[in-house]
């Protein structure tokens, strides 16, 4: 998806992210870089009650943004309903949506904070729930060196036809190098 995106808008020549917000929380990065990029297990939390991952660990974004994370979370609601009270005022509701928020502007600093600025792509399902002013605020007061201020959030569609691209322009840069 990331390579996709970096063909689609002009940016093979510069480094971008895309989280995929959905059942998980996926992270791509362009160009390619070696590691794991379990970027969705990205620890945003150390609170002993966060313990909402698949995986079993504790304070990870994918435990708080995650769809079934967020089912796990609120038992009498889906996600969707969730954000929607949340937007008529439920306190709860309230509270989860700005974690949530906090979550992702947490993993993207600390992304912005190992391999500097840039467009930062948001994509998947529950994109939907994306408050750009509220992430961006939160974003500003995690990344305050001025160096590193000059990323940029765009969301877009998660399509196959950008995944597909992506792939071919991965499978030619592999044969490249």
């Amino acid at each position: 998806m990331a390579a996709g995106l970096a063909s689609a808008h002009g940016k093979l020549d510069s480094m971008i992210r895309v989280w995929t917000l959905g059942t998980g929380i996926g992270y791509g990065r362009y160009p390619f870089s070696p590691g794991v990029w379990e970027g969705g297990h990205t620890v945003v939390s150390m609170d002993e009650k966060e313990r909402f991952c698949g995986c079993g660990g504790r304070g990870h974004m994918e435990g708080i943004m995650g769809h079934r994370a967020m089912r796990l979370r609120f038992l009498d609601m889906e996600p969707e309903e969730v954000f929607e009270e949340a937007r008529k005022g439920d306190a709860r509701c309230m509270d989860f949506k700005r974690l949530w928020h906090k979550a992702l502007a947490a993993a993207s600093a600390t992304t912005i904070h190992m391999a500097g600025p840039g467009k930062i792509f948001l994509s998947g399902s529950n994109v939907r729930f994306v408050d750009l002013p509220m992430l961006r605020d939160y974003l500003q007061q995690m990344v305050k060196m001025s160096p590193l201020q000059s990323y940029s959030l765009e969301i877009v569609e998660d399509s196959l036809e950008l995944r597909v691209i992506g792939a071919a322009v991965a499978a030619e840069q592999a044969v490249a190098r």
